[in-house]
């Protein structure tokens, strides 16, 4: 039968790779899980921050094209109203 994990806790193995102070197969002993889970965890949790990170610029950015389409669209009604 085949063993599953929940996500916390492999993402507290996983979070212990990123951290390098315990080898993987020492890790994966301290835990009695395959070297290769642990790697894999490892991969996971590098991929998954890049898309976090990434997706949280966009949203920043997204929110500064909207905040100086407002700016704009202001100065707009300004200069109208100067006329």
């Amino acid at each position: 039968m085949r063993k599953t994990y929940d996500s916390r806790f492999k993402s507290r193995v996983a979070l212990e790779a990123m951290r390098g102070e315990l080898t993987i197969a020492e890790i994966a002993s301290k835990y009695q899980i395959p070297p290769n889970q642990v790697q894999s965890w490892k991969k996971w949790l590098q991929e998954g921050a890049t898309e976090i990170i990434m997706n949280t610029s966009e949203r920043i950015i997204k929110k500064l094209k909207y905040s100086f389409s407002l700016i704009n669209a202001k100065k707009k009604i300004d200069c109208y109203r100067c006329a």
